[in-house]
């Protein structure tokens, strides 16, 4: 399965510096000082669940940034960054406000090899992404869902899994294959809460009616 190298990583992290393109309703935005780690999901299908949105979007290069006020042992700054996100299709979940994406990355910049770039990823670089994001605590702000493991360039209309991080079933697909895949990944959770609500229930009354005396032979319920 087709991978982007891990120098691809290294392009999607910003130099912290200066951002252009301002404008006072970009500014006017609050700026949260939570503190983005990210950690990988288990699996494709962890990713997929555990998102709130997953988005087709586009990012040009405004970028806002504030200090946390926190610092690693290394003395190095953690740095909050704010980017906007101008949807193009929405494949899972939905948003009242323009969604902003909410970073945190650490300056000076560490080199590229360093893993504390896979977890304090830093803003993105300008470009066309399919996000796997979860709700934070301030809206309209959202957060990379596993850091790269979320991020998924798009080239001539295909997605690019991340070396490393991305998941290689990501990869190489369409956004209807995408779309696909999470309707599926419903279809398939929705059947399970189905089957759990009417079971339950009755395993919880036969339980009951055991306890009350009732004799059932060799039928034995349990609560599962």
């Amino acid at each position: 399965m087709f991978s982007a190298p891990q120098s691809l990583i290294v392009l999607l992290l910003f130099i912290l510096g200066p951002f252009s393109e301002t404008d006072q309703a970009f500014l006017r935005q609050d700026s949260p000082d939570q503190i983005i780690r990210s950690q990988r999901p288990e699996n494709t299908a962890a990713l997929i669940q555990s998102s709130d949105l997953v988005i087709q979007v586009h990012i040009d290069g405004r970028i806002r940034r504030w200090e946390t006020g926190w610092k690693l042992s290394s003395g190095r700054r953690l740095v909050n960054a704010s980017q906007k996100l101008y949807p193009v299709s929405v494949l899972k979940g939905t948003f009242s406000a323009p969604p902003l994406l909410l970073t945190t990355g650490i300056e000076p910049l560490p080199v590229p090899d360093d893993p504390l770039n896979r977890i304090y990823t830093g803003p993105l670089a300008d470009g066309e992404y399919l996000l796997f994001l979860r709700s934070s605590a301030v809206p309209p702000f959202f957060i990379l869902n596993g850091g790269f493991s979320g991020v998924y360039p798009i080239y001539s209309g295909s997605t690019i899994a991340l070396d490393t991080d991305g998941f290689p079933d990501l990869g190489r697909k369409t956004m209807d294959q995408i779309a696909a895949m999470i309707r599926r990944m419903e279809s398939r959770t929705q059947r399970f809460f189905s089957i759990s609500v009417v079971d339950r229930p009755y395993i919880l009354l036969k339980k009951r009616e055991k306890i009350g005396g009732r004799n059932y032979g060799k039928i034995h319920y349990s609560h599962k």
